[in-house]
């Protein structure tokens, strides 16, 4: 079993996207909102964040996660992917969260979402999670 982090914002897109999950199977125990760097992480996780738009236009995301990342050496080696939600609005941007800590900390992006996700999304997630970390119920 794999547990899931995610982070939400104002907009809690990403918390919506996880209780869908939760009333698709993933074990509630299993689930944890990411509030602080000081966050035990002692098993393997997925990270659900999103991405958004700031002020000069640049795609980013929640702000510190990066600096999150290089601070605790546990966090990467335990973290086997992301999912990210997004606006497709943001055109190029869209999942930049993603692609960012891809990009930095060669952290695998396994889906990417619009908004609050769909019913296919929701699908996609599980079995996808499902095939690479066995079955969660």
């Amino acid at each position: 079993m794999i547990d899931i982090l995610y982070t939400s914002m104002r907009s809690s897109n990403t918390h919506d996207f996880i209780q869908k999950l939760v009333a698709s199977g993933i074990p509630p125990e299993r689930v944890s909102r990411l509030e602080t760097p000081e966050q035990t992480v002692s098993r393997p996780f997925v990270l659900f964040t999103a991405s958004y738009c700031g002020r000069d236009d640049e795609g980013m995301f929640h702000p510190v996660l990066s600096k999150w990342f290089k601070a605790m050496p546990e966090w990467h080696r335990l973290c086997r992917g992301t999912v990210v939600s997004g606006n497709m609005q943001f055109g190029k941007r869209f999942g930049i969260a993603g692609r960012t800590l891809q990009q930095q900390h060669n952290i695998p992006r396994l889906h990417s979402f619009e908004l609050k996700g769909q019913p296919k999304d929701v699908r996609l997630v599980m079995s996808g999670m499902t095939q690479m970390f066995g079955a969660y119920v």
